[in-house]
């Protein structure tokens, strides 16, 4: 159905630690129009780069990255997108 190989690197700085990874995706591989996220095969590349700092109990998490490919059954088209998150610890 699909296959994934990724790169991922994690870096430990004084205030924040900076994370990037390189993805090679392989999705809906036997092309069946039925597939979850996309009705035709779809391969490509996928990079992301972001940052978490701690504070206190949180970590606070922000991410840009670049799909270069698209997925129609899930409506994500190719492109750049961003994101942020909060999570805590108890």
């Amino acid at each position: 159905e699909g296959r994934l190989l990724q790169l991922i690197f994690e870096t430990e700085l004084p205030k924040f630690n900076l994370h990037w990874s390189l993805a090679y995706h392989e999705i809906n591989t036997h092309n069946k129009s039925s597939h979850r996220l996309t009705s035709v095969e779809q391969d490509g590349l996928l990079a992301r780069v972001g940052l978490t700092r701690k504070i206190e109990n949180y970590s606070v998490t922000s991410e840009v990255w670049y799909q270069s490919y698209d997925l129609d059954t899930a409506d994500v088209r190719r492109g750049p997108g961003v994101s942020f998150g909060v999570s805590v610890a108890f």
